[in-house]
């Protein structure tokens, strides 16, 4: 599937501003996002510090996975590439 010109926009701005993204305090299940693994963004729920339930990996590289997470793992969901 390919992104429109206002999304590939959006996700440039998210990583551009990645390192402005403050990581909020663990909490048992909470809807955050991090930075992870330098400029990579997660956008989603987190337990126990791994990605867990709905969320979306922006990869540096553009690519996005969309999907449910379990213990740091995208179990089911999408793969988009820009």
């Amino acid at each position: 599937m390919l992104l429109e010109s206002e999304d590939i926009r959006n996700l440039e701005e998210m990583i551009n501003t990645a390192e402005e993204i403050k990581t909020l305090p663990k909490s048992s299940l909470e809807d955050q996002v991090k930075v992870v693994d330098n400029r990579e963004i997660f956008e989603g729920y987190w337990q126990d510090g791994l990605q867990s339930g709905k969320g979306r990996l922006l990869k540096a590289n553009g690519d996005i996975f969309d999907g449910e997470w379990s213990y740091g793992n995208l179990m089911e969901g999408n793969h988009y590439w820009v």
